[in-house]
C-alpha cells in the first residue's frame, strides 16, 4: 500500500494500481512526496519505480493548454515555378520577357519555403504570363521575318531588285 502527499498531508493508503492511476491523471507528480512500508522516509515519486511503471504522461489538448491552433490548410500540391519554360523563350524566343519570366519563377520556391503559398502562386503566374508573352512575340517576329525573306526573294526573282 502507498501513501502520497497532497497539499502537505498525508493521503492513503492506496493500492499500487490506484497510485498508478493518479500519476496517469497527474494528481501524483515526479515531484510529490510517496512512502511505503519498508521505506525509511518519504520521497519524491521520480524516486521510486512508480513513475516509470506508470507510463507516459497523459497528453494535454493543444486547446486546453490555451493554445488557439490555426485554420486547418489543406495541401494544395506543389507550385510550379515554370522556370524552365522562362529559359527556354529567353534562348529561343524574346530575351527581355524571358528575363522577366525567369526573375518570377525564381521567386516562387522562395515564398513557398517562407510558407506564403498566395505570393508564391502570384509570382508562379506573372511567371507564366511573361513566358507566354515571351513566346507569343518571338512567334510574331519569326512569322515577320519569314514573310520579309518570301517578299525579298519574290522580289528577288522577278528580277525587281537588279536595279539597285
Amino acid at each position: 500500500m502507498w501513501y502520497y502527499e497532497m497539499d502537505g498531508a498525508a493521503q492513503g493508503p492506496v493500492s499500487e494500481s490506484k497510485i498508478l492511476d493518479l500519476i496517469d491523471q497527474g494528481v501524483v507528480t515526479r515531484q510529490t512526496l510517496v512512502w511505503q512500508d519498508g521505506m525509511a522516509d518519504w520521497v519524491p515519486a521520480a524516486q521510486t519505480d512508480l513513475i516509470a511503471s506508470a507510463g507516459p504522461p497523459p497528453v494535454r489538448s493543444q486547446q486546453a493548454a490555451g493554445w488557439d491552433p490555426e485554420p486547418e490548410q489543406t495541401y494544395a500540391g506543389p507550385v510550379d515555378n515554370h522556370l524552365v519554360k522562362a529559359i527556354l523563350v529567353t534562348i529561343f524566343c524574346c530575351l527581355p520577357l524571358g528575363i522577366v519570366s525567369i526573375v518570377y519563377a525564381a521567386q516562387v520556391n522562395g515564398h513557398v519555403q517562407a510558407g506564403r503559398r498566395a505570393e508564391a502562386l502570384e509570382a508562379s503566374a506573372n511567371a507564366s504570363k511573361w513566358a507566354n508573352w515571351g513566346l507569343i512575340a518571338g512567334l510574331v517576329i519569326g512569322v515577320l521575318y519569314i514573310l520579309y525573306l518570301v517578299v525579298i526573294i519574290g522580289f528577288a526573282g522577278m528580277g525587281a531588285l537588279d536595279s539597285y
